[in-house]
């Protein structure tokens, strides 16, 4: 039995060789999902919408794997219902990094809107 309980979610996130995400759960989620979120914290992969509410997957991507994700742009994402798939979506798959510069008290922008060249 799933220590979660019974109404725990099922999720599986996987990548080929050519760096192409499927993202496939079995429930819904009760919101459109927008994007899909890789954290390099403890967060690891979250559905998010364009509201603002979000699932954590579940799914933390050891890092050895972190190179491939963070090539990745986009996500199929396919909810299962009776073993078949219900709904899907391609979604764009972010990649956070946040990474704090100790030593001066502020946060380092490795990429984004705040990276300076």
């Amino acid at each position: 039995m799933d220590v979660r309980g019974l109404n725990a979610m099922s999720v599986l996130l996987t990548i080929n060789d050519r760096n192409q995400v499927m993202l496939i759960y079995d429930r819904k989620l009760g919101f459109e999902p927008a994007w899909i979120e890789f954290s390099h914290d403890e967060r690891g992969v979250r559905i998010i919408s364009a509201e603002g509410k979000e699932f954590s997957a579940g799914a933390v991507i050891d890092k050895t794997t972190w190179k491939q994700v963070d090539s990745v742009c986009d996500a199929l994402v396919v909810r299962m219902e009776n073993q078949k798939p219900a709904e899907g979506f391609l979604l764009p798959f972010i990649t956070q990094r946040y990474e704090e510069t100790r030593s001066s008290g502020g946060i380092s922008y490795v990429t984004g809107w705040n990276h300076k060249d």
